[in-house]
This record gives structure tokens, C-alpha cells and sequence, in this order.
């Protein structure tokens, strides 16, 4: 009987308020991991993506992903 109960919404979902409503946390940690790839993908020469690292692609976007974690567990703590 206690599994049909919706224990998990209790707490409500991780938000802050932006301009009077509420911005989900998800989004905005999306969106700097987003920003952190572009920054990866600007800040390294096209010769070190081409030659050295065998997927850049993967290199850019797992370093958005590592930041986007990053901010959410310090910004919730869970």
C-alpha cells in the first residue's frame, strides 16, 4: 500500500526563482555544461583536436557533462 503513495514529490523539484518564476535547476546546469563544451571546443588549437585526441568530440562534450554534474552537486549537495 505504501508504494502507491507519491513519497517521491514531497520535496519538490531543485528550482530558484528568475525574474518572479520558477527556473528548473536541470535546465540551468544544462546549460553551463553546454557553455563549458563550447569553451573546450574554443580554447583548444585545432591541431592539438585533430592529431592528438583520438575523439574531440567526446572530449567536448564529456567535459560539458563533468561541469553540468559539477554545478548541480554543488549547488543542490545531492
Amino acid at each position: 500500500m505504501l508504494a502507491l503513495v507519491p513519497t517521491g514529490c514531497t520535496l519538490g523539484a531543485p528550482s530558484f526563482e528568475l525574474f518572479g518564476a520558477y527556473f528548473p535547476l536541470w535546465l540551468a546546469c544544462a546549460l553551463c555544461g553546454v557553455l563549458a563544451a563550447v569553451i573546450v571546443r574554443a580554447t583548444l588549437p585545432t591541431e592539438v583536436m585533430g592529431s592528438a585526441l583520438p575523439l574531440p568530440w567526446l572530449i567536448c562534450s564529456g567535459s560539458g557533462v563533468v561541469a553540468a554534474v559539477l554545478l548541480s552537486w554543488l549547488w543542490v549537495g545531492y
